[in-house]
């Protein structure tokens, strides 16, 4: 997949954070921010393990359907993604018709932000699920309405999407720590963590940025900006949403 160059990125992201500084209400924020850009997508697998109980293989009927129809492994993409955008929500509806109960699980197989697998073999669920929930200022979350489906039962999957707009909004973070994906920019400002206090640097040329990436943090308004300017020059770039996530779900046969 061809990379997006470091100056489109860089060009993109100016011009948005102009805008930004110059707009000011809710409203035209929403329409004239990022607007439009697809950030999200992911890829649902789906499993229905049987197992031999007492010697016999009993009836075994899981269905996985969303709104509409029964569905298999499907691909979904989300649009029209932005800061203050309504939550964006997913469900799955799985229910169990057979004279056995079972157990659901979900398992997040690998994260992928533009080119870079994120997630290794080592990266526990926990990690996984921490990582879309707390790294961005879009955040991702899971729920299920429960884990045992008896017999004759139903449940219920859900994938919540939001992105707040200010930082004083639910889920939403005052300072985002820098990942390897954002690019030097002097016209915005870098802090540091220290004893819980967030401290501004001063001074912060490319060269310290590209040594000290790790250790540095974005206010909000900064990380939407960069964010929101990324992801649609990639998109534009590429006809690829910028990030993506492949997941299993799986309901496993109860051995009674």
């Amino acid at each position: 997949m061809k990379r997006l160059s470091k100056d489109k990125v860089r060009d993109v992201y100016k011009s948005l954070q102009k805008k930004r500084k110059r707009v000011k209400t809710r409203s035209i924020l929403m329409a004239g921010f990022v607007f439009g850009v697809n950030v999200f997508a992911w890829f649902i697998f789906i499993s229905k393990a049987s197992v031999t109980v007492n010697g016999n293989v009993v009836s075994w009927d899981v269905n996985f359907s969303d709104s509409s129809e029964v569905i298999s492994n499907i691909v979904v993409e989300t649009t029209d993604l932005y800061p203050g955008m309504p939550t964006y929500t997913k469900e799955i509806y799985i229910t169990n018709s057979s004279d056995v109960g079972g157990t659901f699980e979900y398992t997040i197989n690998s994260i992928k932000i533009m080119d870079d697998e994120i997630m290794t073999t080592t990266t526990t669920q926990d990690g996984a699920n921490t990582y879309l929930q707390t790294t961005f200022p879009f955040i991702v979350t899971f729920d299920s309405s429960k884990t045992d489906l008896e017999k004759q039962d139903n449940m219920t999957f859900t994938i919540n999407i939001d992105w707040p707009l200010e930082k004083d909004d639910a889920g939403a973070r005052e300072y985002y720590r820098l990942t390897s994906h954002y690019k030097y920019d002097p016209t915005v400002t870098y802090y540091n963590l220290s004893d819980g206090v967030y401290n501004k640097v001063d001074n912060v040329t490319e060269e310290l940025f590209e040594v000290n990436k790790s250790g540095y943090f974005l206010e909000k308004d900064d990380a939407d900006s960069f964010w929101g300017s990324t992801c649609q020059a990639y998109r534009d770039e590429t006809g690829v949403a910028c990030f993506s996530f492949n997941m299993l779900l799986k309901v496993t046969q109860k051995v009674e």
